[in-house]
């Protein structure tokens, strides 16, 4: 049963993850708007915002290739562990 919970919680984790990437890539604008609404991390919204969607997009796909592996990782232990039982 803690192997489950754990495996759950790197499935949702690995997905969270491709999740924003996913955002970043589609909709750059909107990502940091939330960033910066929410944790005042990024700039705010302007018209000069073009080099910091191109950011938010390259970190977008970088995210989106982690969590791409993290599946992968988390399918192999998901193929260990069903055949091990």
């Amino acid at each position: 049963m803690r192997l489950i919970g754990i495996l759950l919680l790197q499935l949702t984790g690995s997905v969270g993850v491709f999740g924003v990437g996913v955002w970043g890539v589609v909709h750059p604008v909107s990502l940091q708007r939330f960033l910066n609404e929410n944790f005042a991390f990024l700039p705010a919204v302007g018209p000069k915002s073009i080099v910091i969607s191109t950011l938010i997009r390259l970190a977008g796909i970088g995210l989106i290739l982690l969590g791409s592996i993290h599946l992968q990782n988390f399918r192999s232990e998901i193929g260990a562990f069903l055949g091990s039982h």
